[in-house]
């Protein structure tokens, strides 16, 4: 059985945390020395990326994005422009995304200030939103219904959302906040000081 990882970015730099051990696996080092299928313009201050969960990722940064295949480790669409091929997402979403994550129930929330949305992955529409994050995500303290850094589906019924040195564990099935907000330091000790902070992304990987 393959182990599940998630990618931390951060800069021009990443670290890979085995989420089946919980530990870090790849230590920090750039994006560029492990990256090559990644065009130098994604090699640092990502947006965010999310896993679609049919075998690609999708990496964003400022107003342009691309599709890397996991399974080959190739970038198969982009560099180009998210508005060519997002159209359902509205102009706002189109550019300077703050995070998105896959919930694992057929939708991804796309998080942008103190906005969202939630996209059908199937039908590929919006079917909520775009509309304040307060007023559909009532669990989450104020601090964390704007300017988030990052968000992912850590696989175990959990989600984490990360902003400045602080985050929180979110229950997908109950739709509470079971821990935090805290700092990120006091329940992330595998990550190296430079990672507990001020993150770009965070995006599980299915790791063959």
């Amino acid at each position: 059985m393959s182990d599940r990882a998630a990618y931390f970015f951060k800069g021009d730099r990443y670290l890979r945390y085995n989420i089946t051990n919980d530990t870090v696996d790849v230590d920090p080092t750039e994006i560029s020395d492990n990256w090559p299928a990644l065009p130098t313009e994604f090699q640092s201050d990502l947006d965010t990326a999310i896993n679609w969960g049919d075998g690609n990722a999708y990496f964003f940064k400022a107003d342009r994005y691309l599709r890397y295949n996991i399974t080959n480790d190739t970038v198969d669409v982009g560099p180009t422009e998210i508005s060519d091929n997002w159209p359902a997402l509205p102009t706002e979403f189109q550019s300077d995304l703050d995070t998105a994550i896959n919930w694992g129930d057929g939708n991804a929330y796309f998080f942008k200030a103190d906005r969202y949305l939630r996209y059908n992955i199937t039908n590929d529409t919006v079917d909520v939103g775009p509309t304040e994050i307060s007023d559909n995500w009532p669990a989450l303290p104020t601090e964390f219904q704007s300017d988030l850094d990052t968000a992912i589906n850590w696989g175990d019924g959990n989600a984490y959302f990360f902003k400045a040195d602080r985050y929180l564990r979110y229950n997908i099935t109950n739709d509470t906040v079971d821990i935090g907000p805290t700092e990120i330091s006091d329940n992330w000790p595998a990550l190296p000081t430079e990672f507990q902070s001020d993150l770009d992304t965070v995006v599980d990987w299915d790791e063959a």
